[in-house]
């Protein structure tokens, strides 16, 4: 059963693949705060406006404590051609499921 999240709630346990094959579980994040943003598909146009964003603002975030990760249905090799195209300097994470 799934549930919204407000902004706030911890997010549920996610233990995933990353863009460069390691295995990432949000539960060790190390930071103050993590952002987790979901997008359905890399490379189109509203997905990549949305993770160049991210990028672009990612200073500004990390001075503030936070981690960013984006979650997709994208394979890993899907997500490390994005991550180089757009030199998305985050992790980028795989739930193909």
């Amino acid at each position: 059963m799934s549930r919204e999240l407000s902004t706030g709630d911890p997010a549920p346990a996610l233990r995933l693949t990353a863009h460069d094959g390691s295995i990432v579980d949000l539960a060790d994040a190390t930071h103050s705060g993590t952002v987790v943003y979901f997008y359905p598909k890399a490379f189109t146009p509203g997905c990549t406006t949305e993770a160049c964003d991210f990028r672009d603002n990612l200073a500004a975030l990390k001075g503030q404590g936070y981690d960013v990760y984006g979650v997709s249905g994208d394979d890993p090799q899907e997500l490390q051609r994005f991550v180089t195209e757009y030199h998305l300097p985050y992790t980028l994470l795989s739930d193909a499921s």
